[in-house]
């Protein structure tokens, strides 16, 4: 996919996790609801990025691929975390399936807990790619010849 078309999914993504992130806002029920969105745009990222994830297992001597492949790992983990726990304190979606989530009390700590350390994670994620992000702006680009050629990669393996 082109570069373009990355920074769209990411974008995307980053504005559906800013309204996911905030219950008390937009009220739970569209909380879990976009949540469930979240998730499925979460693998459309992954999938576009494909090439990134096996190129960079194919160079995983390269201490910055290696550190980058570490957080994109501990980011799922965390990812996957939240959006098991949030299904097992669900009060709108589960309950439409007939179920009732045991264990309310074990679930929304570790829920609570996993939501806050994703914002560190993917704060932490943003930060690592910032040159390829500010690559994409368009005076940046009109600045810096290098950037006009699609499919260059970063420091940190990522495709601009």
């Amino acid at each position: 996919m082109k570069t373009s078309g990355n920074l769209i999914i990411d974008l995307l993504a980053t504005i559906i996790y800013i309204v996911a992130a905030n219950p008390l806002i937009t009220g739970w029920a569209v909380h879990e609801w976009v949540s469930i969105g979240l998730l499925l745009v979460f693998v459309v990222h992954c999938a576009t990025h494909f090439d990134w994830i096996v190129s960079t297992f194919r160079h995983r001597g390269e201490r910055v691929r290696t550190a980058n492949l570490a957080l994109d790992v501990a980011t799922l983990i965390v990812f996957m975390v939240c959006m098991v726990s949030g299904l097992m304190v669900s009060r709108h979606i589960v309950p439409l399936f007939g179920f009732v989530s045991p264990g309310y009390f074990i679930w929304n700590p570790i829920h609570s807990l996993s939501a806050k350390l994703l914002l560190a994670l993917l704060i932490v994620h943003g930060v690592a790619h910032w040159r390829w992000f500010a690559s994409l702006l368009p005076w940046r680009r009109a600045l810096s010849p290098q950037h006009e050629q699609e499919g260059m990669e970063d420091e940190t393996g990522m495709d601009e």
